[in-house]
């Protein structure tokens, strides 16, 4: 939605181009928080843990922790340090490293995508 308000205005200023993106990270926060805080109410959770890339996004830290507690008082927000927050492509890629070292390789033909992976298997 940001790409297309951008290309449709057909802006490329700073200003302009900060608001949007502005707006689509408050807009992507307040739902991540709303509906954070939905479910922990619905399943009474005794602590709320922020973890992952987005873990590193200050702004989605601080309406989090404002938001529980406001909402949810006495529920424990537990953070990361910034510096374990970063995305998971990085840590892939590095274990990818480590094995291509270790001489260990799959042909690209071998490799078999399965996009309904789902995670527990």
């Amino acid at each position: 939605a940001a790409r297309y308000c951008i290309e449709r205005q057909k802006r490329v200023d700073a200003p302009f181009i900060a608001d949007v993106c502005a707006s689509f990270q408050e807009a992507v926060v307040d739902i991540l928080v709303t509906k954070t805080i939905a479910a922990a109410a619905k399943v009474g959770a005794r602590a709320i843990i922020l973890g992952g890339g987005v873990a590193a996004n200050r702004r989605l830290r601080d309406v989090l922790d404002t938001m529980i507690i406001a909402k949810l008082p006495g529920v424990p927000f537990l953070l990361p340090d910034l510096a374990y927050t970063g995305d998971n492509a990085a840590m892939i890629a590095a274990a990818g490293g480590i094995r291509m070292l270790l001489g260990e390789r799959t042909r690209w033909q071998d490799l078999r995508a399965d996009p309904n992976w789902e995670l527990g298997r």
